[in-house]
């Protein structure tokens, strides 16, 4: 009778310990795709890089070619996310669409700069009417991106609560 109890008892704890390998390899992934993020728009060589140093050297066309880049690179990140089997695993459906919905707001963020540096350019012209334009309308599109900031901060929040409630919900 002991060693029944025994048995049973050490076979509860065996499985008590298992960690659910889906919801480990979903956080894992989310992880990859955040450095994958990260190489985006912080890393040394990145398009974000190539993008300033041109508008440093008022390379319009290189620094447009750039975000063009970084485009790329963001729809294929939110592509990848969004194709992510959650099936099985608590909560990882809601982690997916906040990281979904939260590189999606960078993108849009990243994206505003292409009207800038379009503007940007008409600013180098001889025609002041035009200039004055510009101008205001670099203005106006700095008042979005503040905005488009925000959106940012919204949605990193609700990504990192989701994943919380994802650790949470799976015993990670």
């Amino acid at each position: 009778m002991k060693t029944k109890i025994i048995v049973a008892i050490g076979g509860m704890l065996v499985l008590a310990s298992c960690k659910p390998t889906e919801a480990i390899d979903l956080r894992n992934t989310i992880s990859a795709n955040d450095e994958y993020l990260k190489d985006i728009i912080l890393s040394e060589g990145s398009p974000e890089e190539a993008k300033l140093n041109c508008l440093v050297n008022d390379d319009f066309k290189g620094a447009l070619s750039a975000i063009d880049k970084q485009e790329a690179q963001f729809d294929s990140l939110i592509q990848r996310t969004s194709a992510i089997s959650v099936r099985n695993v608590k909560e990882g459906e809601a982690l997916k669409r906040a990281a979904v919905d939260y590189y999606q707001a960078l993108k849009l963020l990243h994206m505003a700069d292409r009207e800038e540096v379009m503007q940007q350019v008409i600013t180098h012209g001889v025609d002041t009417t035009k200039i004055r334009l510009a101008q205001d309308k670099i203005f106006e599109l700095l008042e979005r991106k503040g905005k488009l900031f925000q959106q940012v901060y919204d949605k990193d929040e609700k990504m990192r609560k989701a994943l919380d409630h994802f650790n949470k919900e799976n015993g990670l």
